[in-house]
């Protein structure tokens, strides 16, 4: 299991490449201005997921009670966090909608990789 979510990892920090690479060359002929909030998206997004992960691993494997609330301390701690960031490109509704499909190129990604590995 563990080799099977490595691979996923690994797919998945390809995939994101790809899309981040081709959105920031697609923005950068658009308007070069919408590259940055764009790939603030996609960096949080990818610190998200591994922060989510380690997390997780490290709740699974503790003797801790209290798991439930410590992913939940996570998960508030992590939408904060991207909200402040989000609140902070509020200069206009592009760097928002930018912000959020680089927050979402992630996700894309990580169905792609999942996708592909089904195929195996």
């Amino acid at each position: 299991m563990v080799g099977n979510l490595t691979r996923l990892l690994k797919q998945t920090f390809k995939l994101s490449g790809i899309i981040i690479t081709a959105g920031l060359i697609i923005l950068y002929f658009i308007n070069q201005s919408y590259c940055f909030p764009f790939l603030i998206g996609s960096i949080i997004s990818i610190l998200n997921f591994l922060i989510s992960g380690a997390v997780t691993e490290k709740v699974i494997n503790s003797k801790i009670n209290l798991k439930g609330t410590i992913f939940m301390v996570s998960f508030v701690i992590r939408i904060i966090m991207i909200a402040i960031i989000g609140l902070l490109l509020l200069q206009n509704q592009y760097n928002i909608i930018l912000y959020i499909i680089g927050y979402m190129s992630n996700f894309i990604s990580l169905f792609m990789a999942i996708k592909y590995e089904e195929r195996k």
